[in-house]
């Protein structure tokens, strides 16, 4: 709010930082996060289609039919997908941030500064949880690096 950023921007802003945080672990497999990811996902698609539907002037009655079908569309593909065509780890990486900053860049917003403003949030909380997977890479007990100490930040992967 120091720079003129409305209440609720900060709000939501605040509230993607905390959700791209557990982003880099949506494609662990059937884990309660991708379920979860799936099942937000589905619920925030239509209602992020709703203005443009609007604008379109489509029917109150077909706007309602284009929202379950995407719902239910969104809910029993997008885990499938992840499933099918994610490896664990290929979202533990760099690249998945930006494209997720990017994503979230892309939705309507006020003006640039808003905009670039939420995508921060998510690249902040996204490679917060990197960096704190980088942290628990390291045995300080014994003063060694584990197996997976900087996977998070590899950029590319070398076929060994």
């Amino acid at each position: 709010m120091l720079y003129g950023i409305p209440w609720p921007t900060c709000a939501l802003a605040a509230g993607l930082c905390g959700a791209s945080g557990v982003l880099p672990d949506l494609d662990s497999g059937s884990s309660v996060i991708a379920r979860e990811s799936a099942a937000f996902a589905s619920a925030i698609a239509p209602v992020l289609l709703l203005e443009r539907l609007q604008r379109l002037g489509i029917s109150y009655e077909l706007t309602l039919l284009l929202g379950v079908f995407i719902y239910l569309l969104v809910r029993f593909s997008l885990a499938v997908l992840l499933r099918r065509f994610t490896h664990r780890g290929i979202l533990h990486s760099l690249l998945a941030a930006a494209i997720f900053s990017g994503i979230v860049f892309l939705l309507p917003g006020e003006n640039f500064f808003v905009r670039f403003f939420r995508s921060g949030a998510v690249i902040i909380g996204y490679i917060s949880h990197l960096v704190l997977d980088e942290l628990w890479g390291v045995e300080y007990h014994r003063f060694r690096l584990k197996r997976s100490f900087g996977s998070a930040f590899k950029l590319f992967r070398r076929n060994d």
